[in-house]
C-alpha cells in the first residue's frame, strides 16, 4: 500500500517553512514556459505561457513533489501565483493581477499584487479592450455610452434603443439606472 503524501498549497508561510522550495519553485517554471508565445504582447515584452497542467478556468497549476525538502509532501499552487512569489516578491495584497489578461501568462512582468477588489474594477475597465477577444460580449464602451445618453435625454424610447443594440429592454435600464457598467461614463 502506497503512502499517502501531504498536498500542500504554496503560500508565505510554507516558503518560510521550506526556504529551499524557491529555488525548486524557480527550476520547475523555467521547464514548464514557453517564451514569446504568440499571446497578448504587454509594453512590447510577450507573454510567458505555462506549458504545465492548465486547469479548465484557463489558469495553469502547478504540482511538486521534492523528496529533499518534503518526503511526504506535494506542493501545489496557481503558476502565475507561484512565478509572482519566486521571481518578484510575496503576495501581500492577496491577488496576484495578470496586466495581459492571459490568465496562462507566468511572465512576472506582466504580473502584479493586486487587492480582489481592485482586481474586480480593473477588470471591468479591460473589458472592452478584451472583447474583441470574446464574441458573447456584445456591447463595447462606446456602445455603453451611447446608450447611457440616448436613454437619460429620453428622445428614443427603451425598446428602439434596446433593438438597436440588439440586446433586451432590461439591459438598457440597468445601464441607465447605473446598476450595470457603471464604470462607463
Amino acid at each position: 500500500m502506497k503512502n499517502k503524501r501531504e498536498l500542500l498549497t504554496i503560500t508565505d508561510e510554507i516558503l518560510d517553512e521550506f526556504p529551499d522550495l524557491v529555488d525548486v519553485a524557480q527550476d520547475y517554471l523555467n521547464k514548464r514556459i514557453r517564451l514569446g508565445s504568440p499571446c497578448r504582447h504587454l509594453n512590447g515584452s510577450r507573454c510567458w505561457t505555462y506549458a504545465g497542467h492548465v486547469r479548465v478556468d484557463g489558469y495553469g497549476m502547478a504540482t511538486m513533489s521534492c523528496k529533499e525538502i518534503a518526503k511526504d509532501i506535494t506542493f501545489k499552487c496557481r503558476a502565475h501565483r507561484l512565478a509572482y512569489m519566486v521571481w518578484v516578491d510575496r503576495i501581500k495584497k492577496g491577488v496576484v493581477q495578470h496586466k495581459c489578461d492571459n490568465t496562462n501568462c507566468v511572465n512576472p512582468d506582466h504580473l502584479q499584487d493586486e487587492t480582489q477588489s481592485q482586481n474586480i474594477i480593473d477588470a471591468y475597465k479591460r473589458r472592452d479592450c478584451a472583447s474583441q477577444f470574446n464574441k458573447t460580449w456584445k456591447l463595447t464602451a462606446a456602445a455603453v455610452s451611447m446608450i447611457k445618453k440616448l436613454s437619460r435625454a429620453g428622445i428614443i424610447s427603451i425598446q428602439e434603443i434596446a433593438k438597436a443594440f440588439s440586446v433586451c429592454d432590461q439591459t438598457v435600464m440597468k445601464i441607465r439606472d447605473g446598476k450595470t457598467y457603471w464604470y462607463i461614463d
